[in-house]
This record gives C-alpha cells, sequence and structure tokens, in this order.
C-alpha cells in the first residue's frame, strides 16, 4: 500500500521563547499498520506553542504530549481525527487556547483537567452531543466556537458554570443555529432550551 502525500506537506511545530520564535520540521516517524495511518512526532523542551496543520493525524496520544507540559497553545486543526484516547490531554495543565477545529470528531475529548483554558474550537467536526461533563474542568472558557456540527442536545446548565464565557457560536447544528455570537449567556441557554 501506498503512503500518498504525508511527505508533500511539511508539519510545523512551532514554539516561543521570550521574543523570538523558532520553527521545527518534524519528520514521518513511520507508519501504524493498525489502521491510525501517518504519525508524525517532534521534541522540544520549551515549546509553548504548537500547531499541527493539514499533517492528516488520524491518531494521537498522551505518550506524544508528555514532553509538552508547558504549552498554551496547542491547535491541531485541518486534520483527519476522529478519535481521541481519553487521557491524551492530562498533563496539558498550562494549557489556554486549543483548536481542533476542521476535524472528524464525534465527541469532544477529555478537557477536565484544562483548567486554565480560556479558547476552545471545535467547529467544523461531527460532534452530536455537548453535556455539563464536557466542560466541567474549563470554568475560565472565554470562547466556545462549536459550530458547523452535528449538535442535537446541549445540556443548559453548563453555562450556569462558564461565567466568563464571552463569545459562543453555534450556529449549523442540528438542534441550535445561532447565525451571529450571543451577547450573553442567558440568550444561550434560552436558545438551547427552547430548540435542544
Amino acid at each position: 500500500m501506498l503512503i500518498r502525500g504525508i511527505f508533500l506537506i511539511a508539519t510545523i511545530f512551532t514554539f516561543t521563547s521570550l521574543t523570538k520564535a523558532i520553527d521545527i520540521n518534524c519528520q514521518y516517524k513511520g507508519y501504524d499498520w493498525n489502521n491510525w495511518g501517518p504519525k508524525q512526532t517532534c521534541f522540544a523542551s520549551l515549546m509553548t506553542d504548537l500547531y499541527i496543520f493539514n499533517a492528516k493525524l488520524k491518531h494521537i496520544s498522551r505518550y506524544e504530549f508528555q514532553s509538552y507540559r508547558g504549552l498554551r497553545t496547542i491547535s491541531l486543526s485541518r486534520n483527519d481525527l476522529s478519535y481521541i484516547p481519553h487521557d491524551t490531554f492530562d498533563d496539558m495543565i498550562n494549557l489556554e487556547y486549543f483548536s481542533l477545529s476542521i476535524n472528524k470528531l464525534r465527541i469532544i475529548p477529555n478537557l477536565k483537567r484544562l483548567a486554565k483554558l480560556k479558547e476552545l474550537y471545535l467547529f467544523e467536526n461531527k460532534i452530536e452531543k455537548l453535556s455539563f461533563e464536557d466542560l466541567s474542568g474549563n470554568l475560565n472558557l472565554e470562547v466556545l466556537w462549536i459550530y458547523s456540527n452535528n449538535l442535537n442536545k446541549i445540556d443548559s446548565k453548563i453555562f450556569n458554570f462558564l461565567i466568563n464565557l464571552k463569545d459562543a457560536r453555534f450556529e449549523n447544528n442540528n438542534c441550535i443555529s445561532m447565525n451571529h455570537p450571543p451577547t450573553s449567556v442567558e440568550i444561550i441557554k434560552q436558545e438551547i432550551n427552547s430548540k435542544c
């Protein structure tokens, strides 16, 4: 079986240290023959920001993130992630910005330990429900973009605890499709209670 395209797309991990930015090109490490697909890995100890775009990632695990406990930003947008193991991000306790947008996720990964998380981008996936359990550890969340998913069930109790939320986008979902970011958490709750 030929592996197409993986060598054509450079996966770039970017981290900043003080005012200096350094790019590290990560190399293709191998192929997981248990259908997980190509795998990209990279190791650096001083990383604060990690961006992996268009790398065709199908599988990630806690092991790959254990060296990056100081990360404040992770963006894994535009990949092929459909499932993320429950403990993958347990060590990312300093994370403030997280994007898993434009993937194939059906459920929200476990983010409970990300107490410092301020921005979460999950748009353009296949997520079907948003429960209280999904965001119960993210009380500092200010931005939640979960538009263009398959949401048909949302627990409005989530918003009783997300008191710092300033920008939430839900348009283009099954049970809710707000065209503009709501101006208050109360408007979100009313919309959800009437439609989801």
